[in-house]
């Protein structure tokens, strides 16, 4: 049970909705026969009267396993790649990447981090606990690597970009996974790229194909910018993209 707001800390909360025994996981591939047996979990959304962030109340993460059955990729998408292309392009050009290090905090196979060399970055660092070689291939790209490993929390590999899209949304603790972010590019006056989906959007226009148990968190603009605040950054710039599906926001240490 999530008794306070992971976003900004407070208790007081409002009821939206509930949904029982939903499949916790809709991005794990099992087998036909193991389908009827997968784990399950409530959805119990509330809403933070301090900060208006939606989150599940009754999200358990013991429930959640993000290993090597694990596959979220929606780079197959050829409208998506070139979504991510062009992104990719515009952070090197917007912030001078050409020959920098960038890294992304659940990178998957490294598909972003391989567009962000082929626009100029120097190299391209990954951290993905569900990563597995040996399933989803190496990076295709000589100057990306990833690893399995939690990303670092101390600073020890300077990054010039520190990503994260699409997990945010997943974590217990936001604030901390944006505090590690910024730890990353702090060194090198660097910056932080946050892309989540838009909570926003499934209020205004029903789009209940975001709520989902592996959500715990679902943002809008006004607490993915206190999220940036908390860990000690400042928004330069933020919006929405892809539709209006998706928030962004882009910050640099305060």
């Amino acid at each position: 049970m999530i008794n306070c707001c992971p976003v900004c800390g407070a208790a007081g909360r409002e009821d939206v909705l509930s949904l029982l025994g939903l499949p916790v996981l809709i991005n794990a591939q099992v087998d036909p026969d193991d389908a009827i047996d997968v784990a399950r979990g409530d959805i119990d959304l509330v809403v933070c009267t301090a900060c208006g962030h939606m989150y599940n109340r009754s999200f358990d993460p013991d429930l959640l396993g993000y290993d090597a059955a694990y596959e979220n990729t929606l780079h197959y998408s050829p409208r998506f790649r070139e979504y991510a292309s062009s992104l990719a392009h515009r952070l090197v050009e917007d912030h001078a990447l050409q020959d920098a290090t960038v890294g992304e905090l659940g990178s998957g196979p490294g598909h972003f981090l391989t567009m962000l060399c082929e626009a100029g970055a120097g190299a391209g660092l990954g951290w993905d606990p569900s990563f597995d070689a040996d399933r989803l291939e190496a990076p295709d790209h000589g100057a990306v690597s990833v690893s399995a490993a939690p990303f670092p929390t101390d600073g020890s590999t300077p990054l010039a970009l520190a990503a994260s899209q699409h997990v945010l949304e997943h974590l217990e603790a936001p604030v901390d996974a944006v505090r590690a972010l910024a730890s990353a590019v702090a060194q090198s006056d660097g910056v932080v790229y946050s892309e989540v989906p838009n909570g926003a959007l499934m209020v205004r226009d029903c789009a209940l194909w975001d709520l989902i148990y592996e959500h715990l968190s679902y943002f809008v603009p006004s607490s993915l910018d206190l999220l940036h605040r908390r860990a000690g950054l400042r928004l330069t710039s933020s919006g929405t993209t892809f539709g209006d599906q998706f928030l962004w926001a882009e910050a640099s240490v305060d």
